[in-house]
């Protein structure tokens, strides 16, 4: 039986994540290797959003500043999701989703 990794558990938790996603529309692409980011979202009428997925609230914050920086630098979003706040970021994008659509 395999053993569940701490890679192989955030990768699972990434793919949860990306599925989230794509039910409320996103298209997704996971980047190999995390690299730069863990996911990369698109929806119609809304800026690209990058993505870092965190199972723990542990986070190296350089590395969030850095993320930050390329995401402003490719007019994108920045999300940290975690297990804790996977739930919030997602009424957070509804409401997101519900103003791009009553913009066009």
């Amino acid at each position: 039986m395999a053993r569940y990794t701490p890679y192989r558990k955030g990768r699972a938790f990434e793919y949860q994540v990306k599925h989230m996603l794509e039910k409320l529309g996103f298209k997704v692409f996971r980047c190999a290797r995390s690299m730069p980011i863990d996911l990369i979202a698109f929806h119609p009428n809304m800026k690209p959003i990058f993505i870092e997925c965190k199972l723990s609230n542990s986070i190296d914050r350089k590395q969030v500043e850095t993320q930050k920086q390329l995401a402003q630098q490719c007019s994108a979003e920045y999300l940290l999701i975690t297990k804790s706040n996977l739930k919030q970021v997602k009424k957070q994008l509804l409401v997101k989703i519900a103003l791009a659509h009553t913009s066009l």
